[in-house]
């Protein structure tokens, strides 16, 4: 399919010229009106040397001529401004453009003063760059006529509504062919830039995955920091791996080993990472998956705790349970102690919470000093996030709709924020689990860095 090729140009005082001169500025209407009524007796005078420097260009560049134009002109409303707008030329010009393109130009028509530069940058958001002639493969738009406010408008809304498609051009003084400008690049690289900040600032992985703008290589780290956040640990490993055996990127020390770690199950591993999955939540503002985060925490520390005096796996399955009524019913007065509660020996949350209040509270069970010393503590932290119970039942990842926010929490735990995380970093403790530095803030930087971007 053939390539469509737009150009779109201001029309300034300039554009259109006879005898190879310009017309009268201060009668231009009324000249490009004449010129136009005797088109067939004046067009062997006339020129328009930007505009044939900006086709010539464009055809060396793509092998072939413009597919469509759209001229940009002035008829103001404003009587004092009239004699000098670019209407009538327009008009004379779209004439000489279908003898030369075969295809007849639109002219858009501004009739606000040209001058301002904010009103002509809405103007050309609104009603230039959205039209249907503009619609192409390529937009070329030539920054040469026209006032200051119509160039600068014309480029800005040109590149932030055609993007990579615009392709920028300006006109040196005598020149035949117009000249390539870096701006649409330039302009494109801040965006991205930027756009890539915003995403790192929120560690959301996944939309610089899958944003084509961005390196492959910084594209891939990504992919594999939104598999660890998505705790798809098997994948994480693969693309890590990949990285490091294809030589696209450095992968730094550590970061295969952790990776491996985390795939085959490593229950410490595991647990930082679900800490700190947990705070990137609580940054984002996603209260509900924040709150998700902490009883997975919670409940993934009493399956440590009960891990390490029985030698049991929770996986939440019929055989799960069926071992961990075996192992109870093992337990001197631990049944008649689930009893007492109306529990029955399965392994649930409440269950396993008040296995482990028994195995701390009797002191002939055997338990070793700093196990019980460390199963205390997380028996005494856990009821700080108790107190935000209602708040997860009452919402999405529980029984009902009711929606959260971060101030409903910290007013829960009666904690600020800093005492809520620090209280999180307890429950690691409590398994000689260290959170350390944020897990996922050099996949930020191994991604700034592969994006050009690092700080």
């Amino acid at each position: 399919m053939e390539t469509t090729i737009c150009l779109i140009a201001n029309v300034g005082q300039r554009d259109l010229q006879e005898n190879g001169a310009p017309l009268d500025s201060k009668r231009l209407r009324a000249e490009g009106e004449r010129i136009d009524a005797e088109y067939d007796a004046c067009k062997a005078r006339l020129s328009m040397p930007m505009l044939s420097a900006a086709l010539r260009q464009v055809e060396l560049e793509q092998g072939r001529k413009v597919s469509k134009v759209l001229l940009v002109a002035t008829d103001q409303a404003n009587e004092r401004f009239r004699a000098g707008d670019t209407v009538s030329c327009a008009r004379v010009l779209a004439r000489m453009l279908r003898e030369e393109l075969g295809n007849t130009p639109q002219v858009v028509m501004i009739d606000q003063e040209p001058f301002r530069y904010d009103a002509m940058l809405s103007f050309f958001q609104r009603k230039v760059v959205t039209r249907k002639t503009a619609r192409a493969d390529v937009v070329y738009v030539l920054c040469a006529g026209g006032t200051p406010a119509c160039i600068t408008a014309l480029l800005l809304a040109a590149i932030g509504h055609f993007r990579e498609k615009c392709r920028a051009l300006v006109v040196g003084q005598g020149n035949t062919v117009a000249t390539p400008l870096a701006v649409g690049a330039q302009v494109l690289d801040s965006y991205r830039r930027e756009g890539l900040e915003r995403l790192l600032e929120r560690y959301d992985f996944s939309a610089v995955a899958a944003n084509r703008g961005h390196p492959e290589t910084a594209q891939h780290i990504a992919a594999a920091a939104a598999a660890r956040l998505n705790f798809d640990f098997a994948a994480h490993h693969r693309i890590l791996t990949e990285l490091a055996r294809t030589g696209e990127a450095v992968v730094p020390d550590g970061w295969l080993e952790e990776a491996g770690l985390l795939a085959l199950g490593d229950r410490s591993a595991a647990l930082r990472d679900l800490y700190w999955n947990a705070v990137v939540k609580w940054e984002r503002n996603e209260c509900c998956d924040f709150l998700g985060r902490v009883w997975r925490l919670m409940e993934s520390g009493l399956q440590t705790a009960l891990g390490e005096v029985s030698d049991l796996t929770f996986d939440g399955t019929v055989k799960s349970d069926n071992a961990f009524k075996k192992w109870a019913e093992s337990v001197p007065g631990l049944i008649g102690f689930l009893q007492k509660a109306d529990l029955a020996p399965r392994a649930s949350t409440p269950v396993m919470e008040k296995t482990l209040q028994f195995l701390v509270e009797q002191e002939e069970n055997g338990l070793a000093p700093d196990r019980r010393v460390r199963f205390r503590l997380f028996l005494e932290t856990m009821p700080v996030f108790g107190r935000a119970r209602k708040l997860r039942n009452r919402s999405i990842i529980a029984h009902g709709f009711q929606g959260l926010n971060r101030q409903d929490i910290l007013d829960a735990l009666e904690k600020d924020e800093e005492g809520m995380l620090e209280t999180l970093r307890t429950l690691l403790d409590c398994f000689g689990v260290t959170a350390g530095e944020n897990i996922y803030q050099p996949y930020v930087q191994a991604i700034r860095q592969a994006a050009g971007t690092g700080r």
